[in-house]
């Protein structure tokens, strides 16, 4: 009998490691991507938010300026009109 000889076979499958690390970037890309898209959202809605908050203020002030003119205008016009039954 002769040496013994061995039949071995060695797998290395790089191909596969590069598709699952190219798969766990595509990951965290799409994550990252969703979480930026969330914050931009929410910062979105906070400003229609402020900008609504801060239209209504504007418009309550503008009232209250309208009604305190008026009030003026309208005490001018007694006073005028007192002045004039003198």
């Amino acid at each position: 009998m002769g040496p013994k000889t061995f039949n071995m076979q060695t797998q290395t499958d790089f191909l596969n490691q590069d598709h699952d690390i190219e798969k766990k970037l595509f990951m965290v890309e799409r994550n990252f991507e969703h979480a930026r898209m969330n914050d931009t959202g929410c910062l979105e809605q906070r400003l229609l938010r402020f900008k609504k908050d801060f239209e209504r203020r504007m418009q309550d002030e503008k009232g209250a300026e309208m009604r305190r003119f008026k009030e003026f205008e309208l005490s001018n016009m007694r006073l005028e009109e007192a002045e004039r039954y003198r």
